[in-house]
């Protein structure tokens, strides 16, 4: 992680109709030397059962003349914590994301430079409660932007789109019986 912005209130729409309230922006390192990285996590909860197991590759090119690229993807998988209350009651949303990224930089002058993202995920997630919630989502944002530095300010012109496909089952626990469903497509 290169920095973190944190917006409140309706300067956040700048990202969309969901962040009314707020946006924690994270803006991640520019590839700067070749180099691969591998992240794997394994984790449980305090009664010993698993929790998760993650894992993450990503490969940055290096600076080649004028242009830097990198390229992650991983899985995160996330167990589901039973309640010892209630039987087939998970207390969290379970299941795998796999997020993919790739972010190319061309450097045009000292100070300024076309930054272009594109950043896909897919979700395979339940929950248990007296009814079993099942989501299905994939995410595709995209953008180019044109950064420049300058001794008085920065600024930065950036074109972006995403798209969010949701599929959500809400279904009877013991028979398997759908009782609702929703499919949505944000752009």
């Amino acid at each position: 992680v290169e920095r973190i912005e944190i917006l409140r209130g309706p300067a956040s729409s700048l990202y969309g109709s969901d962040a009314m309230g707020g946006v924690i922006n994270i803006i991640t390192k520019n590839p700067q030397k070749q180099q691969w990285q591998l992240t794997l996590e394994d984790g449980v909860f305090s009664r010993g059962s698993n929790a998760y197991k993650n894992w993450a590759l990503r490969y940055d090119s290096g600076k080649t003349g004028a242009f830097s690229w990198s390229l992650s993807a991983a899985a995160k998988e996330e167990q589901p914590l039973i309640s010892e209350k209630a039987t087939n009651m998970s207390l969290n949303m379970y299941g795998t994301r796999w997020p993919i990224n790739f972010k190319g930089i061309w450097d045009l002058a000292p100070g300024r430079r076309m930054v272009f993202d594109i950043d896909y995920l897919k979700e395979d997630l339940e929950r248990l409660n007296s009814t079993r919630y099942i989501y299905r989502n994939t995410r595709l944002d995209y953008s180019v932007a044109y950064e420049a530095k300058y001794a008085k300010g920065d600024y930065q012109i950036r074109l972006y789109q995403s798209v969010l496909d949701r599929d959500y089952d809400r279904r009877n626990i013991t028979t398997g019986a759908l009782s609702s469903f929703d499919v949505i497509r944000r752009t």
